[in-house]
């Protein structure tokens, strides 16, 4: 293997681990906001702004989406064009549903 190659494969394991780590964090707050808004049905506990439950599993559909095309370029099932569009949408898509919905 020459030197071209490995930076390509180590790229692409860079790119791929980027894409899941940034649409695992969204899921993870996305999670967190949905346990809050069950605990609010549950408790009746009152928090400072809570969103609704469409805008919730929308971003957390959308997050798995991106841990799937993350590990697909991770794995060089795709491509690394196609793992940074697929991330770039899916962080504009989650800062979309957070500030206007």
């Amino acid at each position: 293997m020459n030197v071209l190659s490995i930076i390509k494969n180590k790229l692409n394991l860079i790119v791929g681990l980027l894409v899941v780590a940034l649409n695992l964090y969204w899921l993870l707050w996305m999670w967190g906001e949905l346990w809050y808004n069950y605990t609010y049905r549950a408790n009746e506990i009152l928090y400072m702004y809570m969103y609704s439950y469409w805008i919730l599993y929308v971003g957390i559909g959308i997050a798995v989406t991106g841990i799937f095309a993350g590990v697909q370029v991770a794995r060089k099932k795709s491509t690394i064009g196609v793992g940074i569009s697929i991330g770039f949408t899916t962080q504009i898509i989650h800062l979309a549903l957070i500030l206007f919905g």
